[in-house]
């Protein structure tokens, strides 16, 4: 008698990039400019805790950011939620009022024929590479400018009674 008896592992990683592009309304990116992009883990309510899992810089080149999360097979069968969000949403810094955006999205970490494998979805429907924040600029307040000056003539004297109107 023979037996013979396969056996079935699931082997490999997996990983998700999730990234956008940051674009500023109503003026050009200046010198300096910096934006930080949050991943919160969730709930499957995407309900977030206080601290980040990880954050994010702008590339001051592209406008780009990006994070990069990794599954392995210890993780196949799992299913985890995010938010990213801008750092400073809602607040208005020096005229720049920063988005209020914030993107949902579930990973399933699947088995795909023995390989792990993801199946990322954007709550909103937005690609997971157009996780996209958009500011606003805004000049505020006002200046108040007083002009004086002096009238002369040059040739003559001034007449009784002369005036001029500016």
């Amino acid at each position: 008698k023979l037996d013979f008896v396969n056996t079935y592992a699931v082997t490999g990683s997996a990983s998700v990039t999730l990234s956008g592009e940051k674009t500023i309304s109503g003026r050009p990116f200046n010198a300096g400019d910096s934006f930080t992009f949050e991943l919160y883990e969730a709930n499957g309510s995407y309900a977030i805790g206080a601290t980040p899992k990880a954050t994010a810089d702008m590339n001051a080149s592209t406008h780009k950011y990006e994070f990069v999360l990794n599954y392995g097979v210890s993780d196949v069968g799992n299913t985890y939620y995010y938010v990213i969000k801008e750092q400073n949403a809602g607040q208005t810094i020096n005229g720049l009022t920063y988005s209020t955006k914030e993107y949902n999205i579930k990973v399933e970490v699947i088995d795909n024929s023995g390989i792990v494998d993801t199946v990322v979805t954007v709550v909103d429907g937005t690609a997971e590479d157009k996780l996209d924040f958009v500011n606003t600029y805004a000049v505020t307040g006002s200046v108040n400018v007083t002009l004086s000056g002096e009238k002369t003539i040059s040739g003559r004297p001034f007449n009784p009674g002369e005036s001029f109107t500016f």
